[in-house]
Order: C-alpha cells, then structure tokens, then sequence
C-alpha cells in the first residue's frame, strides 16, 4: 500500500455527515493501526511516533466515537496530513533533514498534548498543513526552472499526438506493414515536426496528410482496368512526393531509399500479380528518458516517435497539481516529487523533488506506461485511509 500528502481531509456529502456514529470505533482504529507498518514508504520515526497515538486515541474514541468516521474530524486530518508529509518524504528520509524534524516535533508535541477531547489534534492540524503547504511550495519554486522546457516539450507532445491520431484515423484493419510502418516511422516525424512549426491549417501539414492517405489507398489497386491504369500511373508521382518529405527531414538518398523499399516491393508485388511481402506492424515505442542536465538533475521522459495515445485511468497517470508520486526510472535512477506543474493541454507535467532536490519533465503518457508495469505510484494518504475505513465499516468493526 502506498500514499501521498494531501489536504486537510475533504468535506463529507451530505449522507455522510448525517450517517449514525460509529457502533466500535476501537475496531477502526486497530485496524488503521495494524495496517501502518505496511506502508512501505513510512519512515521507522515516523511509524514509532504514529503508534504512540493509539491509546490515547483509543481513550479518546470512548467519548468522541466518530473521530475517523467524520472526515471533518481533526483525528482524521492529523493522520492523513502525517501520512501524506510522511510518505512524501519516503522510508529512508533521516530524522535530522527539516521537514521530517518538524513533522516528528509536531507528533512528539501531540503524544505529550494533556488537553481533553479533541483539542490537541485541532491545533496540530493546521501546523501540519503548513508544513504541507510549504513542501508542496518549495517543489513549485524547484520547477520554475524547467517550465520553458516542459512548454516546449508539450507543444511537441501535442503535435506528436495529432500526427499519431491522423496515422491510426487514415489507416485501417487491412493496411499493409509495410505502409503502416512507414507512415509511423519515417512520416510520423515530418507530419509532428510541421503540426509543431505551423499547426494543422498549414498547406505542407495538409499536403503530407495527403500524401499519407495516397500511400494507403495506393495498397488496394482498383481492380476495373481503367481504375488500374490510373493507379499504375499514380505511383511514379506518388513515390517522387514521398521522397521530396523525406529531404525535407534531412534524409539523404540511401537512407530515402531504405526507408521507401518496403512500400517499392510492396508495390512491385501489386503490379505483378504476386503475393504482398510480409512485413511487421509497427511496434510502440517506449518513452525515452534524457540525461540529467543542471545543478538539480533536470530530465525529459516522453515519447519520440510512435506510440499508444491512450492514458488511461491510472491514478499515478492522471494526478493533478499538488499530488506526490513515487517514480522508478529505467535507469535504475528514482524519483519521490509532488507535481509541480501542468500544462495547458495537461499532456506533460513537471514533478519536483526537493529533498533530492530533483526535476522531471515527463508526459502523461510516459507516467502511464511507468505506470502499467508497477514504475510509478500514487502517494494518496487520503484514499488509502478512506478505504481502510470503508473496508472496516464493511467488515461491521464500525
């Protein structure tokens, strides 16, 4: 289990707020209690002065039974806004770094707090909250410095997806490999580079759109011997336009050549009456991840070519400002950053980590794929409290 600092607990819905009390919030509280030392992200510290607080709130419980039933409750914002500062600062956060000394110091204060009934947490609450406000405040001061890259690198992911998405829309179940891949390897570049530089109301963005869907037509002759006659006619046309993008990426005439033979034989093939060559459908990319670059490790993950443009529902993937998000990258490198950032389109978002102090630049696509293969995570205190709850009150401890 895994979670991340957040907010003050949220307001409750109405139903909530008139739901009755608790029947054993003792069962609760030994179950929250009982799960803390499998959050693998606490630290040994933190986890030693969370378990000092359980039999005074057991004590408390007998007089204040709603106290993690209420998501008002200042019981509740205690823990959630200990656990999300805790997990933000990771298991091996030492005791002399600031923020985990004020968070200790802050819970050390409260175990030894005499006041009667809820009043403790109350005033603990807001010092914790601070503490979060600053952390969250620091990352967004860290990011500054990578918000023109991260600007560019959405407009390049932007136009990157609109170049993909006119590819996969042109393209159909029975498109050929060999035109498939060479549309999503070579002219994906060209058609991304001239979104990016002049949008898609541009001519060339429009003629090499054509061109794309003259490629894919030209797979399927027409079989009437006029319609043939005018295909076999197209070709020489077709395949001197294609060569004409290609120079324009800077392609000199052998790799031109390279590039273009899968869809010549496939050609080649149609003219003659032969079987079409079997040729692979174009793998997906994986994000690249840049080198570190400045002082604070600045670093790039996106995609460069090809890929899924499917998100997804991954919370990790689709985390708003604020959030924290424990990132294992493919270099054996790691990253614990809240997100600092988001862009306009909300395709790329910078995390900041500063308690490396560490910068990622990475797009919401690259967090997705992190993601699906258990590389990425969502440090949410609050879901993992609230579903603890729920999962008692199911279980009737409440």
């Amino acid at each position: 289990a895994s979670a991340a600092a957040t907010p003050a607990a949220p307001r409750p819905a109405a139903a909530e707020a008139a739901a009755p009390a608790p029947v054993n919030p003792a069962g609760s509280l030994a179950r929250v209690f009982d799960a803390l030392p499998r959050l693998d992200d606490l630290s040994p510290a933190l986890l030693e002065r969370l378990q000092r607080l359980q039999a005074p709130l057991r004590r408390l419980a007998q007089t204040d039974p709603r106290l993690l039933a209420d998501a008002t409750h200042p019981v509740r914002g205690v823990l959630q806004g200990a656990l999300g500062i805790g997990l933000s600062l990771g298991a091996d956060c030492a005791t002399e770094q600031a923020d985990c000394r004020k968070l200790l110091n802050t819970l050390d204060t409260l175990a030894g707090d005499r006041s009667p009934g809820r009043e403790p947490y109350a005033r603990a609450l807001p010092v914790l909250e601070a503490l979060r406000e600053t952390r969250c405040r620091a990352a967004e001061t860290l990011a500054e410095q990578a918000i023109p890259l991260a600007e560019r690198a959405e407009r390049r992911e932007h136009s990157l997806l609109q170049a993909t998405h006119l590819i996969n829309r042109l393209s159909t179940a029975d498109t050929p490999g060999a035109v498939r891949s060479f549309l999503a390897r070579t002219w994906l570049p060209l058609l991304a580079r001239l979104h990016y530089n002049h949008g898609d109301g541009h001519p060339q963005w429009r003629s090499c759109a054509e061109l794309a869907d003259r490629l894919l037509r030209s797979a399927h002759p027409p079989t009437d011997p006029h319609g043939r006659s005018r295909w076999v006619g197209s070709l020489p046309a077709l395949v001197r336009e294609l060569n004409q993008g290609l120079t324009a990426l800077g392609m000199d005439e052998a790799a031109r050549a390279a590039a273009l033979a899968p869809c010549m034989d496939l050609h080649a093939a149609l003219l003659t009456g032969r079987p079409a060559p079997d040729f692979p459908a174009p793998a997906a990319e994986a994000a690249m991840l840049s080198a570190p670059v400045g002082a604070n490790g600045l670093r790039l993950l996106n995609h460069g070519g090809y890929s899924g443009t499917a998100i997804g529902n991954h919370p990790a993937a689709t985390a708003g400002p604020g959030a924290w998000l424990a990132v294992n990258l493919a270099d054996g490198d790691s990253l614990r950053g809240c997100v600092a950032w988001t862009g306009a389109t909300q395709r790329v978002v910078i995390l900041a980590a500063p308690d490396q102090p560490r910068v990622l630049v990475v797009t919401r696509r690259a967090l997705a794929e992190l993601a699906a293969r258990g590389d990425c995570r969502l440090l949410d205190a609050g879901g993992w409290l609230e579903r603890l709850i729920r999962d008692t009150a199911d279980r009737g401890a409440l």
